[in-house]
């Protein structure tokens, strides 16, 4: 049996505790594992016959761990009884006592709802408070009202004298006092008094005028920030600080950032207004170039204002100086899609293209060592799309090719003109017929711009083959090949045209694209007027006078180029300077190895042009000509990868076809 807890102990309305190991399965588990425990100590100690003398201690010391542990357990056991006991007494009194509250509470209810209309003619006298409250509220805020004119008029004198802080700090209090006045006069009640309202509006009235007047000053002095910080940084430094307050003022009301985005419109609209107003800028003709001037000039200063001075200026969240950059690029980038929708000549549209490509990131604009590296335009994508400045460059190519085209056809016909005029008669074929060069120069027109590739034999009338040579310098040597007389007439001059204006220009760069089509237009046009032209050295002098000039023209062109921009490793001139090796040459028999290196340099030469050039040299002989065309047959060359061809763009002129006198011998 359990043993009991003693007769002094009463748990009413509990049941007795047994420690039985019949109600406890974790206790008869605790007493196997303690035996076998026991058994195992004890067969270890008394293993041996001479330990069991120590029996008797052994026994009386477990006796009286034993009675130890028995009674901490009692005691335990005791004490939590003792505590189950108190709070059931507790839980008993505190049900008595929420009883007599619900009694307490019904009785209550009862005594209000009996009295529910009596508190009905309290509300008259409740309005009376209320009104009572608000007028003593007016009555309390009477010298301060009395000041508010006196205030609004100091307010406005700060403001005209530019002091911005003060007069904000006015504006501010005097808002402060509205409302303070308003939010007691509508306190207590959705009816506030209307007399009461009447008065502070009527006191209140220039304050809307105030806020407005303070408010289109400081959106001036924003305007023209990049001109104050340089002579009033104070006054710029006030209209940022009343924004910030304005903005502190918003955040605590959870109202959104509504100035700062209006200073920064502000001066987006500054910018714009001061640089990119397309409608106000002259883009015809000079007034392009002195626009894109003041735009490489105006730019790179302002901005660097904006870097050593407004950024001392403004809170750094404020980020002043990318928001600028990003200003400027942009507004930029809109001004010149508005300047390239408009119908543009040639020389406007190189103008554009040479500034947007090279002028814009160049050391002299945004790439100034001033700016650099705070301001960085490269991450902010291209002032001109890839795909916009492609265009200009097709359209560019077109309206050259055109202009010149007119332009010779122009001075072609005022030749022709002249010399069917003159005193002399026409120069005659061997029929006796009047001839003219007109058909030979419009087919050459043709091939220039691209509108057909017909051969002189190709044409039916009759073509005289030389012109006067009254202007050539070395008069042994006809003129009509020259580039000064033919093709590169125009794009030479027009190169030395845009020479003779880049100071006007302000240093533009040209565009190595252009600048290279130029160039290999020249040279082609050079070389193709030496192949088509029937002349003939009579002498070794003519041969060398042709040569001397030929390098005289390619040193000259050369030098043009370079000016312009074109290094002389990306020039195709040198073809020029190969070909009067091969009219300088002094030996004929050495021209089949003269010929074989020119055709390892240019392989797309053909028999035809070598023809064409023994034929001009005048001293090649039947035999030798066989033998270089032969050579040339024998080490065919192949073009290599990415060559740019020189001659397979020069058509030769079909020979003249033999004309017989009537019974004679066919010359």
């Amino acid at each position: 049996m359990c043993p009991s807890l003693g007769p002094h102990v009463s748990v009413p309305h509990t049941p007795r505790v047994c420690l039985s190991t019949c109600e406890w399965p974790e206790a008869e588990k605790a007493e196997k594992l303690a035996r076998g425990a026991a058994l195992k100590w004890a067969s270890a100690v008394f293993y041996c016959p001479d330990k069991l003398e120590g029996l008797g201690h052994y026994r009386s010391r477990e006796a009286q761990r034993t009675s130890s542990i028995q009674s901490r357990l009692k005691s335990t056991v005791q004490s939590h009884l003792e505590g189950v006991s108190s709070g059931l007494e507790q839980l008993s009194s505190a049900a008595g006592d929420v009883r007599s509250v619900r009694r307490d509470l019904c009785a209550v209810r009862w005594h209000l709802l009996g009295s529910a209309e009596g508190f009905q003619g309290l509300a008259p006298l409740r309005a009376v408070v209320t009104e009572h409250r608000q007028l003593a509220a007016v009555v309390r805020a009477l010298p301060q009202l009395s000041s508010v004119h006196e205030l609004l008029a100091q307010s406005l004198r700060l403001l005209r004298g530019q002091q911005l802080l003060e007069a904000h700090a006015g504006l501010m209090a005097l808002e402060r006092l509205r409302d303070d006045i308003s939010s007691q006069l509508h306190c207590g009640s959705s009816l506030p008094t209307d007399q009461a309202l009447g008065v502070v509006e009527s006191f209140f009235g220039g304050l809307q005028e105030l806020s407005d007047a303070l408010a289109q000053q400081l959106w001036h002095v924003v305007a023209g920030g990049v001109r104050l910080v340089q002579e009033d940084p104070a006054l710029f430094v006030s209209a940022v600080r009343i924004i910030e307050r304005e903005e502190s003022a918003d955040d605590a009301l959870l109202l959104g950032p509504p100035w700062r985005q209006r200073f920064y419109q502000v001066m987006q609209e500054t910018i714009a207004a001061a640089h990119f107003k397309a409608a106000h800028v002259d883009v015809k003709g000079p007034g392009l170039g002195q626009h894109l001037a003041a735009l490489q000039s105006d730019i790179p200063a302002e901005l660097r204002v904006v870097k050593d001075l407004m950024v001392q200026c403004c809170p750094p969240h404020y980020d002043i100086l990318s928001i600028c950059t990003r200003m400027y690029h942009q507004g930029l980038s809109d001004h010149l899609q508005d300047i390239l929708s408009r119908d543009l000549d040639k020389q406007e549209i190189f103008m554009l293209l040479s500034w947007v490509l090279h002028v814009y990131h160049s050391p002299e604009m945004m790439g100034h060592p001033d700016l650099l590296p705070e301001v960085d335009v490269s991450t902010l994508g291209p002032l001109v799309s890839p795909e916009v400045v492609e265009q200009l460059e097709r359209k560019y190519v077109g309206k050259v090719k055109v202009s010149d085209v007119t332009e010779w056809m122009r001075r072609t016909l005022e030749v022709e003109f002249k010399e069917w005029f003159r005193e002399e008669e026409p120069e005659m074929d061997h029929l006796g017929f009047f001839q003219s060069a007109l058909p030979v120069i419009v087919m050459q027109v043709g091939r220039a711009g691209g509108w057909g590739q017909r051969r002189a034999g190709d044409w039916q009338c009759p073509v005289r083959g030389q012109r006067r040579a009254g202007d050539w310098q070395c008069p042994n040597i006809p003129a009509s090949w020259l580039l000064s007389e033919e093709q590169g007439t125009v794009e030479a001059a027009a190169l030395r045209r845009q020479e003779q204006r880049r100071p006007q220009r302000d240093g533009l760069e040209s565009k190595p694209f252009l600048l290279a089509e130029s160039e290999h237009l020249v040279m082609n046009h050079y070389v193709r007027a030496l192949m088509e032209k029937k002349m003939v050295c009579r002498s070794a002098e003519e041969r060398s006078q042709l040569s001397t000039q030929l390098l005289q023209d390619a040193s000259q062109l050369r030098e043009l180029f370079h000016s312009l921009g074109l290094a002389e490793s990306e020039q195709t001139l040198e073809v020029i300077v190969a070909l009067q090796e091969l009219i300088r040459l002094q030996d004929p028999a050495l021209l089949s190895l003269e010929v074989l290196g020119f055709m390892t340099k240019y392989p797309d030469i053909s028999d035809e042009h070598v023809s064409i050039l023994l034929d001009l040299r005048g001293d090649v002989s039947k035999e030798v000509r066989n033998v270089v065309l032969e050579m040339m047959a024998q080490n065919p060359q192949s073009l290599p990868e990415n060559y740019q061809p020189i001659f397979s763009n020069i058509l030769v002129p079909a020979p003249e076809l033999p004309f017989c006198l009537r019974k004679a011998k066919c010359a």
